[in-house]
């Protein structure tokens, strides 16, 4: 099972870019016969929390689909980075991350790495709150 994590506002316009999004992945997993799920979520807290259930349930697959500060509130919900996949749709205003990784902008060449690559591992940073 694919859980896509949905950002309804990401890449602005109202949720257009959005719903246009949503429409090419249906087709093409619908066409493929794989299940999934979207998960929507209408605020930025509310992401980290939806991530962290999602796994506790047994999600081991996740799909963003927005921008980088979906990604970032996404990546805050995740205690065990070993337990799960991530992959994720670019549909934010600046794609800073997918751009530095090398992951196309286009919806079905990003869901096509998805559905057929292979997991990496990405570094990312750790530092300590200062109080």
């Amino acid at each position: 099972m694919l859980d896509f994590i949905i950002n309804p506002i990401a890449g602005g316009v109202k949720g257009k870019k959005i719903n246009a999004v949503l429409d090419v992945i249906k087709e093409i997993l619908d066409k493929k016969h794989i299940d999934y799920r979207f998960n929507v979520c209408h605020t930025k807290s509310g992401i980290s929390a939806l991530i962290t259930s999602l796994i506790e349930k047994g999600a081991d697959t996740l799909i963003i689909v927005g921008g980088d500060g979906t990604l970032h509130n996404a990546l805050n919900g995740i205690t065990d980075f070993d337990k799960v996949k991530i992959g994720i749709i670019p549909c934010g205003t600046g794609n800073d991350f997918v751009s530095a990784v090398k992951i196309p902008l286009d919806v079905s060449k990003a869901l096509d790495i998805i559905l057929n690559g292979e997991a990496k591992y990405t570094d990312f940073m750790q530092m300590p709150t200062i109080r």
